[in-house]
């Protein structure tokens, strides 16, 4: 039997044959050692796609996550923001009949008068209501009617908007923020500690606006909400 295995190279063009002379041993522990390699990198090669594709799929479930956690945290708090308006709601209801009120109270944070947007924000009518395209309320009114504050809270910003033109924002520590538009002036600081019924701003018709009146927003823990369901009653008197 043979010993030895021989490799022979053959030019295209003349020259000298090379031949090289493997001992057999030697030429099977290449092939082995040959074979393990091309095994390794297959194998690498197939946990590296397999290692990619979890990732992408870990990647994809914590967006589900994500978009569900969101989801969920937009329904609690339309959920709590629906039981401040009802438990208001039947407080004013237990006032006017004289009856004390022994409920539990539904709601975040702690329960002070004046945290809640429940009442109007200056006289007048509503001209405009809140709609898909306009996320407000507009109540018209005459240049320089007082605006007061809705909630009890600390004035978070002012500023001017091309659109809105002089603009209030008040917000308070249980969530709510009010932004009020269209401003003739405001009589509030940055910063400024206010009490719910605070005069902080005047009727105007500042920005685009077809007519002196409030543009008025509520939002409940950055979410948009009507303000006509918090307003005590239709008749447009605060």
């Amino acid at each position: 039997m043979a010993k030895k295995i021989s490799l022979m190279f053959i030019p295209d063009e003349e020259g000298d044959v090379k031949r090289i002379v493997i001992p057999k041993g030697v030429a099977i522990l290449l092939l082995v050692l040959l074979f393990v390699i091309i095994g390794v990198v297959a194998f690498l090669g197939y946990k590296y796609v397999s290692i990619y594709n979890l990732a992408k799929k870990a990647n994809k479930l914590e967006e589900n996550i994500e978009f569900l956690q969101k989801e969920k945290n937009e329904t609690i708090d339309k959920i709590i923001a629906d039981l401040n308006r009802l438990v208001y709601e039947n407080q004013r209801l237990l006032t006017l009949l004289g009856i004390e009120d022994t409920s539990p109270v539904y709601t975040q944070g702690n329960n002070q008068e004046g945290y809640i947007p429940a009442i109007w924000p200056t006289h007048g009518w509503i001209s405009q209501g809140f709609t898909p395209y306009h996320k407000a309320i507009d109540i018209a009114a005459p240049i320089g009617t007082q605006i007061v504050s809705t909630i009890s809270g600390y004035v978070n910003a002012i500023w001017t908007d091309s659109l809105l033109g002089s603009v209030l924002e008040i917000c308070n520590k249980e969530g709510y923020k009010i932004v009020y538009g269209h401003n003739s002036s405001i009589t509030v600081k940055d910063g400024e500690k206010v009490n719910r019924g605070d005069v902080v701003a005047f009727v105007g018709s500042s920005g685009i606006s077809s007519g002196p009146h409030l543009h008025y927003e509520i939002y409940y823990n950055d979410s948009i909400l009507n303000p006509e369901e918090y307003l005590p009653n239709k008749s447009g008197i605060p």
